[in-house]
């Protein structure tokens, strides 16, 4: 466990001896969150035969007082592939654990806690403080895409529809991600591919022969965000300094160096001791509007950001960043007899440069979830897809799940990806993959 998990901890331990002996009442609980489990096989043309996923998590929760409430949670999660690539591993993580105190429209909560902010279903565009989950890359709703991060909110409402929330990560913890040998790792050492990077002469060498290190040290950063409520209609702004959470691997300054004036990719490895590849978290100041209203019968909802020091490597292989805006408009509504709910959005990425760039650069894409409830309500029917407009990239997810003996899950479903290379549905086009699975949330 970092420092940052176990500071936070300890921050929450000096909150709690600060509630006086005679406010303590009440009785902790003690409550089993979840428990999932899923086996897949993947089709022809993958670099494993079949990836199994076990999760479970638990809490204790006390509220003492009125004013006052604690928390502490922790998950298991069990990945199992076989195959060309094969592995196991078990690894433990903190969920919620944090101390609370509400009085008089303000409420304080510090310590590890799960804070999403934003509109969107997919990715929110103004969604930077939280700690992504790309451990399953994107097989998995929102919700599950997001991990809890050591924090410190305030949270207070001038009225029932005014509400101001600053949120503050003195310790960074960066994104979950997969072990080096699943296929939802986002470097592929045997085909030399770093996913949303366009394949060059020569880097598919560095990929599979070089090393990677990480620098994930220092502060997540702080936001604060506004929202307004009322009539139909709620809207916000929000500013932030945020760290971003899925790395980004820079290539070493030297080897460019040495690419650049001529050597080869064997020569320039060779050449230089240290890393090849890092894991950086770079800084973005973040500037974003969010807006949702009920009109004709569906929810409407639109949210953009602006973002400055976007990495990006160029083609010569320099590392620079750049300003960029991420967008999205969408509608939520409910068909026919109200059985069924659809959800739709329309996504933009853009970056503002003029330089070509190895990376995926501007990027636009309709996606959504299709959802139908049919058997007495014992039955629902999905489909969750996302399909570039300017590149090709394709992930379609249709799911028949069981919620007869809620609150247990039964399903069964298929994950299918294609697309360019730069794309995550290109990066992923082997791995289409079947699933059968079980999962209660308490």
């Amino acid at each position: 466990m970092k420092p940052a998990q176990l500071l936070m901890r300890l921050m929450g331990a000096v909150l709690v001896g600060s509630i006086p002996a005679g406010a303590w009442a009440g009785e902790p609980e003690l409550k089993l969150d979840r428990v999932w489990l899923e086996a897949g096989g993947f089709f022809d043309g993958s670099r494993a035969d079949s990836s199994q996923y076990g999760n479970l998590a638990a809490s204790l929760g006390w509220e003492p007082s009125a004013h006052w409430e604690v928390k502490l949670g922790a998950r298991v999660d069990g990945y199992w592939q076989t195959g060309e690539l094969d592995f196991t591993a078990a690894e433990l993580d903190y969920t919620e654990n944090f101390v609370r105190y509400r009085s008089n429209g303000t409420r304080v909560t510090v310590g590890t806690q799960k804070v999403i902010w934003g509109r969107a279903d997919v990715a929110p565009p103004t969604d930077r403080l939280s700690r992504v989950d790309a451990s399953r890359f994107f097989l998995d709703d929102l919700a599950d895409r997001r991990r809890a991060v050591p924090g410190v909110r305030l949270e207070h409402y001038f009225t029932p529809e005014v509400k101001a929330d600053f949120f503050g990560v003195p310790f960074f913890d960066p994104a979950v991600l997969s072990d080096e040998d699943s296929v939802w790792y986002p470097v592929n050492r045997q085909a030399g591919r770093i996913i949303f990077a366009k394949p060059l002469p020569g880097f598919d060498y560095l990929v599979r022969n070089g090393s990677f290190g990480e620098d994930d040290t220092g502060a997540g950063g702080a936001g604060l965000r506004l929202t307004f409520g009322g009539s139909g209609i709620d809207y916000g702004v929000s500013v932030q300094r945020a760290r971003h959470s899925l790395p980004y691997y820079r290539l070493d300054s030297v080897i460019v160096g040495r690419l650049q004036g001529g050597a080869s990719p064997v020569v320039a490895l060779a050449d230089v001791t240290g890393d090849t590849f890092t894991e950086i978290h770079p800084y973005s100041w973040v500037g974003g509007g969010e807006i949702e209203l009920d009109a004709g019968g569906a929810t409407w909802r639109a949210e953009a950001a602006y973002l400055s020091d976007i990495p990006l490597t160029s083609r010569d292989l320099d590392y620079f960043t750049s300003d960029g805006v991420d967008w999205m408009a969408g509608v939520e509504f409910f068909p026919g007899d109200g059985d069924t709910r659809a959800t739709l959005q329309v996504t933009g990425h853009q970056v503002f440069t003029d330089r070509p760039i190895v990376d995926l650069g501007d990027y636009y894409a309709v996606n959504g979830e299709l959802e139908h409830t049919f058997g007495h309500g014992s039955w629902r029917a999905g489909l969750r897809f996302n399909l570039g407009l300017n590149v090709r990239d394709v992930y379609v997810n249709p799911q028949l799940t069981y919620v007869g003996l809620a609150p247990h899950e039964i399903y069964v479903g298929a994950h299918f990806f294609s697309g360019d290379d730069d794309t995550g549905g290109g990066f992923h086009a082997d791995d289409d993959l079947a699933v059968l699975g079980w999962q209660v949330r308490y």
